[in-house]
């Protein structure tokens, strides 16, 4: 009996113990701590548009990137924001030359007037428990594929530029 119970107690912690872990975030800007080069909080002004849902990070461009959750990659793609509450995104499979492909974005898009520096990935990752993470304002490190897994911590890309109204490098981490 006594075997049972302890076997029940080392279980039972077990699961809190993994569960607490789980539901912690790591702070996506490497070697930075937990809250630090904020920018915009959620509903702060950016300009004259208001943040409805992300941190807005500042780091030095090409400051790698970590995973703040274990999961699986639910989007990758190029975009660009003409407003802040608003992408555009490119299906343009991204590749390990980011010159070249902002290059091939705006010619393929002559129409408009895309300045490159702004155009980065967002990332989409969806933890175990279902909830969504997106990262934005990134260059690629890396070439993810939808359902792709990543751990914790893993390096999944580099510092870019967000948005043509915030003229440093800087990162937003929405969803949850």
């Amino acid at each position: 009996m006594k075997k049972v119970v302890l076997f029940f107690l080392l279980f039972a912690e077990f699961c809190v113990y993994g569960f607490a872990q789980e539901s912690i975030f790591l702070w996506p800007i490497s070697n930075n701590k937990s809250g630090e080069n904020i920018l915009y909080r959620p509903n702060d002004y950016i300009a004259d548009e208001i943040n409805r849902d992300a941190l807005i990070i500042f780091a030095e461009e090409n400051t790698p990137i970590v995973s703040p959750v274990s999961g699986q990659i639910t989007c990758f793609n190029y975009v660009y924001r003409k407003k802040y509450s608003s992408s555009i995104m490119f299906h343009l499979q991204p590749s390990s030359d980011y010159v070249f492909d902002c290059n091939e974005i705006t010619k393929y898009y002559p129409q408009e007037n895309y300045n490159p520096q702004y155009i980065s990935i967002t990332i989409g990752i969806k933890t175990l428990d279902g909830r969504q993470v997106y990262l934005s304002g990134s260059k690629p490190d890396k070439i993810f594929k939808t359902g792709e897994k990543v751990s914790q911590g893993d390096i999944i890309g580099k510092v870019g530029y967000l948005y043509h109204k915030i003229n440093k490098p800087c990162i937003s981490k929405g969803g949850y």
